[in-house]
């Protein structure tokens, strides 16, 4: 995409938070995660290949992922209930581009424990 006067969006979007937080504790069993993006990011990209959600033993758990309407907040909704007490990785992957092409630089890895 073209930005003033005509140059081209060489900048590459970067994560401004996530909810939980990285090493965050007590998050709830049926809460739904976000990524909040500094800019838009191509929505189509807001898939659980490139949001991935991992248990303490390694498995992907299933979510549903969604980008609301400006493509700025991604929304990972896990299928079911996370087990108590227990750790979670979010890794967002540099598969996810802005409207301008540009990948995220470096994978994005949330760390959190359920209540």
């Amino acid at each position: 995409t073209n930005g003033p006067l005509g140059t081209t969006d060489t900048t590459a979007p970067t994560v401004q938070s996530s909810t939980p937080a990285d090493g965050a504790t007590g998050v709830s069993v049926s809460a739904d995660l976000t990524v909040t993006f500094s800019e838009a990011i191509q929505k189509s990209l807001a898939t659980s290949d490139n949001f991935i959600l991992i248990a303490s033993d390694g498995t992907v758990v299933d979510c549903t992922v969604s980008a609301d309407a400006a493509g700025e907040i991604v929304t990972i909704n896990p299928d079911s209930n996370l087990d108590a007490l227990s750790d979670y990785i979010l890794i967002v992957s540099t598969n996810v581009k802005d409207l301008a092409g540009n990948a995220l630089a470096a994978p994005y890895v949330v760390n959190f424990t359920t209540a």
